[in-house]
């Protein structure tokens, strides 16, 4: 989902995942790439999104948490 609109590729999710600046995008679980700006909430292991609630694996937890602390200190610099 995007403000555009919903686009579809094809080809794998690792492809998808390295064509985006990984300061602003985080993978949160095989199936979901997130745009930091647009965070609204996270709890436990879920992250809301523009309104969607999106599961994080267990396993990226920590590394979403990370990435989103940093992406909001770059933010409020």
């Amino acid at each position: 989902h995007t403000l555009d609109g919903d686009f579809e590729t094809k080809g794998t999710m690792r492809d998808t995942d390295n064509q985006f600046d990984p300061k602003k995008y985080f993978r949160c679980n095989r199936c979901y790439l997130v745009n930091l700006e647009y965070v609204e909430d996270f709890r436990g292991n879920d992250v809301t999104v523009a309104s969607d609630v999106i599961q994080v694996s267990r396993a990226r937890k920590k590394a979403f948490m990370d990435a989103l602390n940093d992406y909001m200190n770059e933010v409020g610099r």
